[in-house]
């Protein structure tokens, strides 16, 4: 009997033992369960971390995708490339380069301030890979280079020097031909995952469908304008920035006589030669997007208009030189002069003989008139003397074109000329209110002239300000030393300019252009009441100035007023007719 407590107590003594490593093993389990737990929480979170970053990365290719597809321009496709790959891969500096001819196109972003040399690094990294793996020859000195920034750039910080510690090189391939290359570059080390490397991958890819598609486009396009310029009846030639011939259609080819040019293609030097002048340089000189001229090639003559050509960015990226055969039109205005001529000559007697009759009868030397004879006779004088004044200026334009017109130069002052012409047209000016007004440096020169001649330009362009300037208005005449003006036509130093300066109506913009054309009327509502003249005043006060040397320009906006402004040489300087 005493022995059943002993036993029991072991019993329990065991049971005791059990039950604590029962309740250890619970407990390791438990611990083990809370950290299995851990585990797939945190696993799940990478995961969900991972799942959102594809998403996000295939969203921004889908955007990229989409916008490529509409991208009709290689700057354009370079800047979607560097942006995107920003929004997933955040590298320091991403640069793209597309081949271009025997040169290329470098764009490089920069997502932070980095010094020249960093940048140089990246630009050696992509180009020395290229120069590697591509089958094209190009001139790195002939390479465009281009920097920008990322949006989140932050500037006024100082530039950044170091080493580039990783980056990746991937091409761009077009029919098995590597055209181009996408770097990203970083100074720390190991910046880039497979994942960054897979997704730029794919980016290359999707640029090499996009720049296949788009060279197609091009090339379609090229063939349907170089298919209209082959056709064209006027000469085309054109040239790129380098002054090297890119097309010049068979028009061209036959005015210039390419085909005596045995032995070799005609290059723009010669084209330079036979126009008497380089179109590029005088584009390049008076800062204008296209200039006109008349040129005499191998004796025919041809109507010569260069014009720039701007890039996306309005940069100057060629030149455009169009020929127009004017030999039968210039044939035309000659017997059209010619007829012009006999027919005023054959007018002015019978007028002359008409006007000396009514001048007489008006007199009263053949008898008194009525009220109403003379009404008649008063209205017949005016409209004589206005038939008489546009014959007069017939005969002008026609001794100027035939170049009969007779000029007699010698010193003349200005102050002289200004003063009588006043005293000429006052009563024009006081019938409209109209104050008129002298600005004249005493010390202004002499100038060498025909006095006749500048007195008929002076009294046209001032007749005109009077005419279309409003009652109560201003009419100034402005004369002074010409100085340090050396992109007008004949405004160097040794020249005065006169400039005739009122606030009337104004000529329209697209109307400047034309006011110094024969018989052109300028037709604005602001005009329409006014009576005009012949339409060759102008004209003729043009061709006034420029066979003295020097030139007749016009500057107006409509409802302002208009500045007419004309140059003579000083007395001390040749004429350059």
């Amino acid at each position: 009997m005493a022995q059943e407590p002993v036993q029991d107590n072991k019993k329990l003594m065991n049971l005791r033992r059990e039950l604590a490593d029962t309740q250890m093993v619970m407990l390791s389990l438990l611990e083990d369960s809370h950290d299995a737990r851990g585990k797939v929480e945190e696993y799940s979170k990478t995961l969900e971390q991972r799942v959102k970053e594809r998403t996000y990365e295939l969203s921004v290719l889908y955007e990229f995708s989409q916008q490529i597809g509409y991208t009709l321009d290689y700057t354009e496709l370079s800047h979607l490339i560097l942006t995107s790959l920003h929004k997933v891969v955040k590298y320091d500096i991403c640069a793209s380069f597309l081949l271009n001819g025997d040169s290329g196109d470098l764009r490089i972003k920069l997502a932070k301030p980095l010094d020249n040399e960093t940048i140089q690094q990246s630009k050696v990294l992509l180009l020395d890979a290229f120069e590697q793996i591509g089958s094209a020859d190009f001139d790195e000195r002939n390479v465009t280079v281009e920097v920008e920034t990322t949006d989140d750039f932050v500037k006024g910080d100082p530039p950044l020097k170091g080493e580039i510690r990783s980056f990746f090189n991937v091409p761009l391939l077009i029919r098995d031909k590597t055209m181009g290359m996408i770097n990203i570059s970083s100074l720390n080390q190991d910046a880039f995952t497979e994942g960054h490397i897979r997704l730029l991958y794919t980016i290359a890819s999707q640029t090499s469908v996009a720049i296949e598609k788009l060279q197609a486009l091009l090339k379609a396009e090229k063939s349907k304008i170089e298919s209209a310029i082959e056709s064209m009846a006027d000469g085309v030639i054109m040239v790129d920035k380098n002054k090297q011939l890119v097309v010049i259609n068979p028009a061209a080819r036959k005015a210039l006589h390419s085909d005596s040019y045995q032995g070799r293609d005609i290059d723009f030097e010669d084209v330079t030669e036979l126009l008497g002048y380089d179109p590029v340089e005088v584009l390049s000189k008076q800062g204008r997007a296209f200039v006109k001229n008349e040129v005499s090639i191998h004796g025919m003559d041809y109507q010569a208009q260069a014009c720039s050509v701007a890039g996306s960015e309005g940069e100057i990226v060629g030149t455009v030189l169009s020929l127009r055969d004017v030999s039968r039109e210039k044939e035309i205005d000659r017997m059209k002069s010619e007829f012009i001529s006999v027919a005023s000559h054959e007018l002015r007697t019978p007028l002359t003989s008409i006007k000396n009759a009514v001048d007489l009868i008006l007199s009263g030397k053949t008898g008194e008139t009525t009220d109403g004879q003379e009404k008649f006779l008063s209205m017949a004088k005016r409209n004589i003397d206005r038939l008489a004044g546009l014959i007069n200026d017939l005969l002008d334009i026609s001794k100027i074109e035939s170049g009969k017109m007779e000029l007699h130069f010698a010193e003349m002052d200005m102050k002289d000329c200004v003063e009588d012409v006043i005293n000429t047209l006052r009563p024009s000016a006081d019938e409209k209110s109209i104050s008129l007004k002298i600005i004249l440096d005493p010390e202004v020169p002499s100038v060498y002239a025909d006095a006749s001649g500048i007195d008929e330009v002076m009294i046209n362009l001032v007749g005109n300000a009077l005419k279309f300037t409003p009652d109560n208005g201003t009419v100034t005449i402005d004369v002074h030393e010409l100085k340090d003006l050396p992109d007008r036509p004949g405004g160097v130093d040794g020249f005065v300019e006169v400039s005739v300066i009122d606030n009337g109506v104004g000529i329209p913009e697209e109307f400047i252009d034309h006011v110094f054309d024969k018989f052109y009327q300028v037709e604005s509502s602001l005009s329409a009441q006014i009576r005009k003249g012949s339409g060759l005043g102008l004209a003729i006060s043009k061709h006034t100035v420029e066979a003295h040397g020097g030139s007749l320009l016009c500057k107006s906006k409509e409802g302002e007023g208009s500045t007419f402004s004309f140059t003579l040489p000083m007395a001390d300087k040749e004429v350059q007719a």
